[in-house]
């Protein structure tokens, strides 16, 4: 292992990662990292040992059930209230009331 630092931009590429993602895992406490001048810096050892945290086993607890989605109904509510709105207004012009 080295203690090389490592700009954002160089982490990122090496977790192949956003910027925006490596910004949020420091900013939730996940990921150490340095800003001298202004400048975030993290050290590599670091980076790997976050990246390592995060592995997924195949027995984890934390795995998911397949769960299928569910079926989207055949129109919109939009829809269904336009044509509810075409029905009623068809409905009041055959009674002979004027359209609002």
């Amino acid at each position: 292992m080295s203690n090389r630092l490592l700009t954002l931009e160089q982490a990122c590429s090496q977790v192949q990662l956003s910027s925006w993602a490596v910004r949020r895992a420091i900013a939730d406490g996940e990921l150490r990292a340095f800003k001298p001048r202004g400048r975030l810096r993290i050290l590599e050892d670091d980076l790997i040992e976050w990246l390592e945290s995060t592995l997924v086993s195949a027995n984890s607890e934390n795995r998911r059930a397949y769960r299928p989605r569910p079926a989207r109904a055949s129109h919109s509510f939009r829809q269904h209230e336009r044509a509810s709105n075409r029905d009623r207004m068809a409905r009041s012009v055959a009674r002979g009331k004027p359209q609002p």
